[in-house]
């Protein structure tokens, strides 16, 4: 079993606020990486281009098929690039990694990792071009390609390239949000190992991958509180009401700060890392809560993060409300959990 691991960095001149965190992010995810093949005994080869070099913004190559245990991290991030090409430089790693004698080695598996911080505009190459690469390689059930862009910011024209958005991080361009992704990268690499020792040769999930938790994973991680809480179906004449009146009605009961949880039906862009998530098996209907749920989700435990729905297997994802205002949407249910509740302190704002 043998994994090419490649890098694209983006070096542009936009990054530069942003190059000491930048450093440190590929630094952890290298030792990440050098942990996770140890452990798993894994061969890992790994190759590193920069998604633009001087004012030219060419692609440059920094390492070509090296043992992941020999590199050493970072101790300086230039960034002078003038422009951003992102496209040739995915073309750049596959040309490296389609170019080694084991290529076409069935137990052998490739993933590519982009990190940018803005889209694609000087590559030679074409997004149709890379499109059909992609497909291409995907076929062969060998070939994972993730992308960690900025928040609202390409993910249009990767879905076109053939990335499933489970695949791509957002993150937000600031210290904080490089260290979420961080955080999300090594949780979803050390998955990725341990997957690709139980025979998994690509993903289209590497960041959400709750699909593939399984009840005992549930039981063993998270803790059972199936007997502390209450569902309620939000229906058609209750779409779009606010979380605090709908309580209320329902429960027949002031409702407690905090107590409340939506069902996630649809992309959350902004998840703060203080809320509690619920998990729900569907045949069961067993609730689960605790820390490790934001893991089983590959999601960091600091700052905002963007939370979709893919890939949720036989589970429901109930999420937190901090806030009164929150709308509800219909067909979806409320959980209710009075023992994380707070009595809210009454006053002239009590029900902002």
């Amino acid at each position: 079993m043998k994994n090419y691991i490649g890098f694209s960095r983006d070096h542009s001149g936009s990054m530069g606020h942003l190059h000491r965190a930048a450093m440190a992010d590929y630094n952890e995810q290298l030792h990440t990486i050098q942990e996770a093949a140890k452990s798993t005994n894994q061969d890992t080869i790994v190759s590193v281009v920069t998604i633009g070099v001087g004012h030219r913004a060419i692609v440059g190559r920094e390492v070509v098929n090296s043992n992941v245990h020999v590199l050493k991290p970072l101790s300086s991030y230039e960034t002078d690039a003038g422009g951003t090409p992102m496209i040739d430089s995915v073309f750049e790693l596959i040309k490296i990694m389609e170019s080694v004698p084991d290529a076409n080695d069935p137990d052998v598996s490739f993933l590519i990792m982009v990190t940018t911080d803005g889209e694609e505009n000087v590559s030679r190459h074409r997004g149709r071009e890379l499109a059909a690469k992609i497909k291409q390689l995907q076929a062969t059930d060998r070939w994972t390609f993730v992308f960690r862009v900025p928040a609202g910011s390409g993910t249009r024209e990767l879905a076109r390239l053939g990335i499933n958005n489970v695949n791509v991080y957002e993150w937000e361009l600031s210290q904080r949000g490089v260290q979420q992704s961080t955080q999300a990268n090594t949780e979803a690499f050390k998955e990725y190992f341990t997957n690709r020792g139980t025979g998994m040769k690509s993903t289209n999930k590497f960041y959400a991958n709750l699909a593939d938790v399984s009840l005992e994973d549930l039981q063993k991680e998270l803790v059972d509180i199936s007997s502390e809480v209450t569902f309620y179906d939000v229906t058609a004449a209750d779409d779009q009401s606010l979380i605090r009146p709908f309580v209320e009605k329902t429960i027949k009961q002031p409702m407690a700060r905090g107590a409340a949880f939506y069902q996630l039906n649809r992309t959350e862009p902004k998840v703060q890392a203080n809320k509690r998530i619920a998990i729900r098996d569907k045949s069961t209907g067993t609730v689960f809560a605790g820390d490790a749920a934001r893991k089983m989700l590959a999601l960091p435990t600091i700052g905002t993060v963007r939370l979709a729905p893919d890939e949720l297997g036989d589970y429901d994802v109930f999420i937190q409300s901090t806030s009164v205002n929150r709308k509800l949407d219909k067909g979806t249910q409320l959980m209710y959990w009075p023992g994380v509740g707070v009595a809210f302190k009454e006053g002239p704002s009590a029900r902002k």
